[in-house]
């Protein structure tokens, strides 16, 4: 996502509290005026977002009800806001650091999107370009993987949203499907979900093909993302844990079917190899990218003990989950 830079003044403020502001078209038949701004310049203390509301059919979306959110807390940031009969907006709220999503409700459907509190600047314009029914799906993907993970919801923008978008980027979706997404709820969760799958399976292809750290620590959010998809429950991790994981899956660790199995049985589970080596073709099916690996490596692993029965997993438990992590990879 990139973002162009203008405009220059501005300081820190904190939050307000929580409001939106319903914004109308200019001119044309918008009905009725957007809450206007003179000239460029950003009010002391605050920031501005600028970009385009685009529709599926390729029309500018020209009314709707705008508002900003906290993405790792949900936390609403008031703002003010203008939208023209070209779909142009403007933000402005006050200074944040926070990852935020913006949301635009609207009669034609609710379009959003993720901006990274890391690009964001009190001291420009940050224009953000289009906001369509793709971001949308992004953001429905990482709002789905932050409320899943609830150990880590601050790193899920920062590892997941340029595999998200760039997935999302080639997978597209039809004129249909797209409005589908900005109208319906479930199908909204359901492009987010397989959105989240195929993005895990490209993160893991990339470890495959360059096993860094770096990567496996991308990768690890993305699996994580893959078992909330999936209906699972995500193992709580403390930092520890999660770093064990990333080495582990960085050197191709492998699990055999009877490490996985006493693992489970830590974790209250009891079952035999070869149902593990069943659930391991099973993910296999899901996440074709665990294949290239020669074996049951240890994200695969936490996803057999997380995913439900009806994804290739054994459902362990919340409680249980840190249990069967430190069988897996030592406490």
């Amino acid at each position: 996502m990139r973002h162009k830079k203008t405009t220059r003044c501005g300081l820190s403020a904190t939050l307000l509290t929580a409001i939106s502001i319903t914004i109308c078209g200019c001119g044309g038949s918008g009905g009725g005026s957007g809450l206007s701004m003179s000239g460029g310049s950003i009010p002391i203390g605050d920031e501005a977002i600028s970009g385009t509301a685009v529709l599926p059919s390729g029309q500018p979306l020209t009314s709707a009800v705008v508002s900003a959110s906290v993405v790792s807390s949900g936390q609403t940031v008031p703002v003010t806001s203008t939208l023209d009969t070209s779909g142009n907006f403007r933000i402005v709220l006050s200074a944040q650091t926070q990852d935020l999503q913006l949301t635009f409700v609207s009669a034609s459907g609710t379009l959003q999107t993720v901006v990274p509190g890391s690009t964001l600047s009190t001291t420009a314009v940050d224009n953000i370009g289009s906001v369509t029914a793709l971001t949308t799906i992004v953001a429905a993907a990482i709002r789905t993987e932050v409320t899943g993970n609830v150990d880590a919801p601050a790193t899920i923008v920062s590892t997941q949203l340029t595999p998200l978008i760039s997935v999302d980027a080639q997978a597209g979706g039809s004129q249909a499907q797209q409005t589908a997404a900005i109208t319906s709820a479930p199908a909204l969760s359901a492009a987010a979900n397989n959105l989240i799958t195929l993005a895990a399976n490209a993160e893991l292809t990339s470890i495959d093909q360059t096993p860094t750290t770096g990567t496996a620590t991308i990768g690890l959010d993305g699996v994580l993302g893959y078992v909330v998809a999936s209906g699972g429950a995500v193992p709580a991790l403390n930092p520890g844990q999660r770093n064990k994981l990333i080495v582990f899956q960085s050197v191709r660790h492998k699990h055999t079917p009877t490490d996985i199995v006493s693992a489970l049985g830590v974790a209250g589970v009891s079952t035999d190899a070869n149902t593990v080596s069943a659930k391991d073709q099973v993910q296999q099916g899901n996440l074709p990218a665990f294949s290239a690996f020669g074996g049951v490596t240890t994200f695969e692993a936490v996803a057999i003990g997380s995913n439900p029965a009806s994804h290739g997993g054994f459902g362990v438990a919340p409680t249980q989950g840190s249990n069967y992590v430190n069988a897996l990879v030592g406490p």
